[in-house]
């Protein structure tokens, strides 16, 4: 249980699908928007990985970079690209996808991912399943959108962190005790893995 306390099923769904797709990765592959390079364990080990954020960090090796305003890189000269809960962040999502599509080589795979049902942290906008996938079908080939979560998980999430938020120790107490049999039902009957109408997040599969 002690994973469902440090980390949303939101969280732990993402860094599921992650996992997958970026250890089948191989190449040249460009990391948008990461800042302390906490997916790199996923890669490959002869993966070629740069990574760029718009706040570089030159102990981790990450340049500067402006996914919405073009990267100084060349146009068809990635084997993958990487652009994780990045694109919410954006005046203009498409531009960001224009270049996305720019410097991936034909045949390649980018992996974007972005919340939808999730506390508010700076962002400008949320995308739904079906705007997303039509938007990025303007750019790639194909693109493949899978929801993150469901209407159960959803629900443990926002009072999970509505719990962790609590300055009233008893309050957040009553909370954890109130909700802790609702967590040992999601697991009993896997309901983490059934679709519905709400979803915490989408992870986009595109290819060019």
């Amino acid at each position: 249980m002690a994973d469902y306390y440090h980390y949303s099923i939101h969280r732990l769904l993402l860094n599921r699908l992650i996992k997958k797709e970026l250890s089948a990765l191989g190449g040249k592959v460009l990391d948008v928007g990461s800042k302390n390079r906490r997916y790199d364990i996923f890669f490959k080990a002869d993966t070629d990985i740069i990574a760029v954020d718009k706040i570089p960090n030159k102990s981790l090796q990450v340049e500067f970079g402006d996914l919405e305003n073009g990267l100084n890189f060349v146009d068809n000269q990635f084997d993958a690209i990487v652009c994780l809960e990045v694109l919410e962040y954006l005046d203009n999502y498409e531009l960001g996808l224009k270049e996305i599509s720019r410097l991936l080589k034909w045949g390649g795979k980018a992996i974007v991912s972005v919340p939808f049902l999730f506390a508010e942290h700076s962002d400008n906008q949320r995308f739904t399943e079906q705007f997303l996938k039509r938007k990025c079908e303007l750019y790639f080939s194909e693109a493949q959108v899978s929801k993150v979560g469901n209407g159960f998980t959803a629900i443990w999430d926002i009072v999970r962190a509505k719990a962790l938020v609590q300055k009233n120790i008893f309050i957040r107490l009553i909370l954890f005790l109130c909700i802790l049999p609702y967590l040992f039902l999601i697991k009993l009957f896997n309901l983490k893995a059934q679709k519905d109408l709400f979803y915490s997040g989408l992870f986009v599969v595109l290819k060019k």
